[in-house]
């Protein structure tokens, strides 16, 4: 079974949304400070306490692209913070909705509202189409989830959770990569990729000469230069340099050099033909 390597995504997995328990002034006025129009949307609903959760849940939108999650208590001092702009009673301890399809509605409400939309099946295409173009232009997995927050939050697109946004980016990814492997390998010449894989041939109790050309140099005396430079002969009577790569940008070509690192030849003689 060809073998995947790792996409070197970040994996924070954190909350959907963490709030800060003890934000800085600065936070409270910024991500927390309610507008005219804010503060009359507040004021449709009924009771105190679903006044200060609709406030809660308004405002983490615009910034984080996200709700807070059902029956997730806010931070105290944020709440406060909201409550003494609304002019209601502040509270000791978190509070959570008493019923979850109050909830709901503050969050339907409040999408109509602000003119957010959910990330439904439109808008995963159109993300999938943006991911596309730009795991084309080699900008990696780990750049590519934060980045593709950034643009849902342009759109004004609700951010799903953070697997499922991962999931789509490693899959993008994983398509595109293909197509590149596929496309270097296609353009380069039968008897060069028939060198490259005798590379990976391992004799019994030696090293292959992959892992030799993988070595760092350990230290600059006459010998040990003369063997590198020997190295760098075996490489050009392959005639690598006929792989191009004029297409790919540095960070993928650098990539690509940290999967070749990460596996030995027996790992990599496992891959699917195109990548190998």
């Amino acid at each position: 079974m060809p073998v995947q390597e790792p996409l070197l995504l970040i994996r924070r997995r954190p909350p959907a949304l963490a709030l800060p328990d003890d934000p800085s002034q600065e936070e409270l006025a910024q991500y927390w400070t309610l507008s005219p129009r804010d503060q009359d949307e507040v004021a449709k609903w009924r009771g105190e306490s679903p006044r200060r959760r609709f406030a809660v849940q308004r405002c983490p939108l615009r910034p984080y692209g996200r709700f807070l999650p059902k029956a997730v208590a806010a931070p105290v001092a944020i709440t406060n913070y909201l409550a003494r702009q609304l002019a209601l009673p502040l509270v000791l301890l978190g509070e959570i909705p008493e019923r979850l399809a109050t909830e709901t509605d503050h969050w339907q409400r409040i999408q109509t509202s602000l003119g957010w939309q959910p990330f439904d099946d439109a808008a995963r295409l159109r993300l999938t189409r943006w991911l596309t173009q730009r795991a084309t232009d080699d900008i990696l997995p780990s750049d590519l989830v934060s980045r593709a927050e950034d643009v849902l939050r342009s759109w004004q697109i609700i951010l799903p959770a953070p697997a499922t946004l991962e999931a789509l980016v490693a899959s993008v990814t994983v398509r595109v990569q293909e197509e590149v492997y596929t496309r270097m390998a296609t353009a380069l010449p039968p008897a060069l990729q028939r060198a490259i894989d005798d590379l990976l041939q391992v004799p019994s109790g030696e090293r292959s000469v992959l892992f030799q050309l993988k070595e760092s140099p350990p230290e600059a005396r006459p010998a040990v230069i003369l063997r590198y430079i020997e190295r760098y002969h075996v490489l050009q009577q392959l005639g690598v340099d006929a792989i191009d790569v004029s297409r790919l940008r540095p960070p993928m070509l650098r990539y690509f050099a940290d999967v070749a690192k990460r596996y030995d030849a027996r790992a990599l003689r496992r891959f699917a033909p195109a990548k190998r």
